[in-house]
């Protein structure tokens, strides 16, 4: 049976670094990892972002604030709907359960 325990974030960076590649090679493809973000914007002024993590195809919302004040209007709904309609622009598929699913 195999443990679980705390590691550090670095020594697990590290391993995928080693380890993605192979994989990758494996399965006769290469995905790319990168990360993304949204704004929301009154004016000229961002009102919330949507942060975004692109990883073995799936596009994963890391984060998403909303400025103080300003929840509960729909701001943070937008920056997850409009992630989908950027998703598609960048030929990324639809988004489902958090995740845009990249071609």
């Amino acid at each position: 049976m195999l443990d679980t325990e705390p590691l550090r974030v670095e020594a697990a960076r590290e391993f995928a670094a080693q380890h993605w590649p192979t994989h990758n090679r494996s399965q006769g493809f290469q995905w790319e990892q990168s990360d993304f973000a949204l704004g929301a914007f009154d004016a000229l002024e961002c009102v919330g972002v949507a942060i975004y993590r692109v990883v073995g195809g799936m596009a994963h919302l890391a984060q998403l604030v909303v400025a103080s004040g300003l929840t509960h209007r729909g701001i943070g709904s937008a920056g997850t709907s409009i992630a989908s309609h950027c998703a598609d622009r960048r030929g990324e598929h639809e988004a489902k359960d958090g995740k845009i699913a990249v071609r």
